[in-house]
């Protein structure tokens, strides 16, 4: 199992990576791309690959550097120049991401949005990387500007919209990431999408600790969008153990891990049951 998404940086340390990646390759767990979303979270994913890289562990560990578009701010060059800096100074960077458009009410400007965008698709491709695409409410937007970079590849993080418009991004090149909606009582459109998809196209993803407390699968299954945190508001503070957050609270790095390997397998057992093709 391979998580495609997951925020390691928010909730492990880099003392704590070797643990935590034998125990989560001991659930089968084989890989994970830990997706920054500022500059600030692209340093400290930079942090855990550097620790990656000391130790041997059944689990591979890749990392994504890149700018939300919730968190453009006030000088975005200024964060692209910085994030063009530690691609410069981390040749082991994997992909470029988290990046793209999020038209929800009090998100940064449309326009700024799309200029971020651009941007660091541009980047992609000087870098020769894969992107993680975040998109809500953008669809027809995120197309069109993927079109005017026919190389860009990589994957829409947290896929969300139509079968029909999967379609469309697979075509562009990108896999489709199927997280926590799949699991939610009543979905229908994603589960539509798995079905119509072929399973080659579909990649697994957790987006801890943003997706929601996974104190069980059961729980985690009940608990409703409009209840979890916002993303600025749950950064855990420097001077806070990694794991005393309210919204992922188990107690050790096994429990951790063994609660972040069940909900992949219950990802994966779930696309399976839809598309056992």
């Amino acid at each position: 199992m391979v998580d495609s998404h997951v925020h390691l940086q928010e909730f492990i340390k880099p003392e704590d990576l070797a643990v935590y990646l034998k125990e989560i390759g001991r659930q089968d767990v084989t890989g994970l791309l830990c997706v920054s979303y500022d500059i600030e979270s692209s340093r400290k994913a930079v942090e855990l690959l550097k620790a990656y890289e000391k130790i041997s562990e059944t689990a591979s560990l890749h990392i994504a550097a890149g700018i939300h578009p919730q968190y453009i701010g006030d000088n975005p060059d200024r964060q692209i120049a910085a994030l063009s800096e530690i691609l410069n100074d981390n040749k082991n960077i994997s992909a470029i991401g988290e990046i793209g458009l999020d038209y929800r009410k009090d998100m940064p400007d449309r326009e700024l949005q799309k200029e971020v965008f651009r941007k660091q698709l541009e980047m992609s491709l000087d870098y020769s990387l894969p992107v993680s695409i975040h998109s809500v409410s953008a669809c027809e937007d995120t197309l069109k500007i993927l079109h005017a970079y026919p190389d860009a590849k990589g994957i829409m993080h947290g896929y969300a919209y139509s079968a029909e418009a999967a379609k469309e991004f697979i075509k562009q090149g990108f896999r489709l990431g199927v997280g926590t909606t799949l699991l939610k009582p009543g979905a229908k459109k994603l589960p539509e999408t798995v079905k119509a998809v072929p399973q080659e196209y579909l990649v697994t993803e957790t987006d801890l600790p943003f997706s929601y407390k996974p104190t069980s699968i059961v729980q985690a299954q009940s608990v409703k969008p409009d209840s979890l945190p916002q993303k600025k508001d749950t950064l855990v503070p420097e001077d806070r153990n990694a794991f005393e957050c309210e919204y992922f609270t188990p107690d050790t790095l096994t429990e951790t891990a063994e609660l972040h390997a069940k909900f992949l397998s219950k990802l994966v057992n779930t696309i399976q049951l839809i598309n056992p093709h």
